[in-house]
């Protein structure tokens, strides 16, 4: 959880894309939605 505040949540975890490390997405939720970012720049 990195915040969670006025009906706003930010989640955030480690991924695996090797050979690129370190890797993280994000999952914000807001009003019963969500959309889910990871930074990953291979194919």
């Amino acid at each position: 959880m990195v915040l969670d505040t006025d009906g706003i949540r930010v989640l955030a975890a480690p991924t695996d894309h090797r050979p690129v490390t370190p890797m993280l997405a994000c999952r914000f939720e807001l009003g019963g939605r969500s959309i889910v970012i990871a930074d990953d720049t291979l194919p």
